[in-house]
C-alpha cells in the first residue's frame, strides 16, 4: 500500500462523514489492468470494516444484472443488521423491501435470485421500475444502519460493466438532492475533462462548491476549473510526476510538445534529439510505471488526458531540451 496513504485517508474521511449523516462524494479509482485497483480496493474495504462500517463487496461481470449482483449482498448485510437491537425493525423493513424488489423486477431481470421468507411490504421498493426501486431500497438499508449507529459502503469492482441504465439507479439520488446543472454546464465539464471519471469528480466537486444555487450554471464551471486544475496539479499529477528519472519527465515534455497524441516514438525521439532506439529502455519504464501506454505498434499516448497540459506548466520554456 505504498503511496496509497492519501487516498485511504481521503475515503476514510468521506466514509465518517457517511456515517455522521453529511454528504461526502463517492470515489472512483480508474487505471490500467495490472495496477492493483482491486488489492487497494480491498484494502479500503477492511479499513472500514475495522471503524465498525458495514461493508457490501461486489464485482459486477458482464454477464449479470446490477440487480442480481446487489440483492444477495444487501440480504446478508441486513441480517446481519438486524441481530442489532436498535435497528432490528428497520432491517426488518429493509429486507420486506428487498423481498418486493426482488419480485417486482423478476420479469426484467430473470437472473435475480434472493432467499427470503417475508412477505414484501406494499408500496416499498416494488415498482418494478429499477431506478426508482433500488433508491428506495437503499434508503431504508440506510436508515437501518443509521440506527445501528454506522453506515453501509458499497465497494464495487469492475464497474465499467454495468449497463448505463443500471448505473443511473447508483447515480440519480444525488440528483434527488435538489441540486441540477444546466446542460451548457455539462457540456463544459465532459469537454473540460475529456470525460476522464475522477476527473468528472474532480470538477464536480469544485463546480458544486463554486454555486450557491440550483441549478450549477457555466459561470460555476468556469469558476470551479481553476481550482480542480490546481488541485490535480497538487496530487493527481504531481505525485505521478516525482516517481519520474530526468530523462523519463523530459521524455513526457516532448511528447506534450506534439500535443495531446497519440504520438510516433520516433518523433518523440526528434524532438529530444535522440535516435529512437536509444529511448527505448526510457519508454519502457514509463509503461511499466503506467505514466504511457502503446495503442498500436510504433505509437505513445498518456494514459491520462491532460498530463501534456500539466507537464507544459510544470517544465514551461525550453530549458528541459538542453
Amino acid at each position: 500500500m505504498a503511496g496509497r496513504e492519501e487516498l485511504r485517508e481521503t475515503v476514510r474521511i468521506a466514509l465518517e462523514r457517511v456515517r455522521a449523516g453529511r454528504p461526502a462524494k463517492s470515489i472512483l479509482m480508474v487505471g490500467l489492468r495490472g495496477v492493483g485497483k482491486t488489492v487497494l480496493l480491498d484494502r479500503l474495504r477492511e479499513d472500514a470494516e475495522g471503524v465498525g462500517i458495514q461493508t457490501l463487496r461486489v464485482e459486477a461481470p458482464e454477464s449479470r444484472s446490477l440487480p442480481a449482483i446487489l440483492a444477495p449482498q444487501l440480504r446478508q448485510a441486513l441480517l446481519r443488521l438486524s441481530r442489532n437491537e436498535q435497528a432490528k425493525e428497520f432491517a426488518q423493513r429493509a429486507l420486506r423491501g428487498l423481498a418486493g424488489f426482488a419480485k417486482s423486477l423478476k420479469v426484467k431481470y430473470q437472473d435475480i435470485e434472493v432467499g427470503l421468507d417475508l412477505e414484501p411490504e406494499p408500496g416499498l421498493a416494488d415498482n418494478g421500475d429499477l431506478e426508482h426501486d433500488l433508491q428506495a431500497l437503499l434508503e431504508v438499508t440506510g436508515a437501518a444502519a443509521k440506527k445501528a449507529g454506522t453506515a453501509l459502503v458499497i465497494f464495487v469492482d469492475e464497474l465499467q460493466y454495468v449497463t448505463e441504465d443500471e448505473l443511473a439507479a447508483l447515480t440519480k439520488p444525488a440528483c434527488d438532492l435538489g441540486v441540477r446543472i444546466d446542460e451548457d454546464a455539462l457540456d463544459r465539464i465532459i469537454r473540460e475533462t475529456r470525460g476522464y471519471p475522477y476527473f468528472l469528480q474532480e470538477w464536480g466537486k469544485h463546480a458544486w462548491d463554486a454555486a450557491e444555487t440550483s441549478p450549477i450554471t457555466l459561470h460555476d464551471v468556469e469558476q470551479a476549473t481553476a481550482a480542480a486544475i490546481a488541485a490535480l496539479d497538487e496530487s493527481f499529477f504531481r505525485v505521478r510526476f516525482d516517481r519520474l528519472t530526468p530523462l523519463e519527465k523530459r521524455y513526457l515534455r516532448a511528447m506534450a510538445e506534439l500535443g495531446a497524441g497519440p504520438h510516433r516514438s520516433g518523433d518523440i525521439a526528434v524532438r529530444l534529439g535522440r535516435d529512437v532506439t536509444s529511448l527505448g529502455p526510457t519508454r519502457s519504464q514509463l509503461i511499466v510505471k503506467g505514466m504511457i501506454w502503446s495503442p498500436s505498434h510504433g505509437d505513445t499516448a498518456f494514459t491520462v488526458p491532460l498530463f501534456d497540459k500539466f507537464m507544459k506548466r510544470i517544465m514551461p520554456g525550453n530549458d528541459w531540451n538542453r
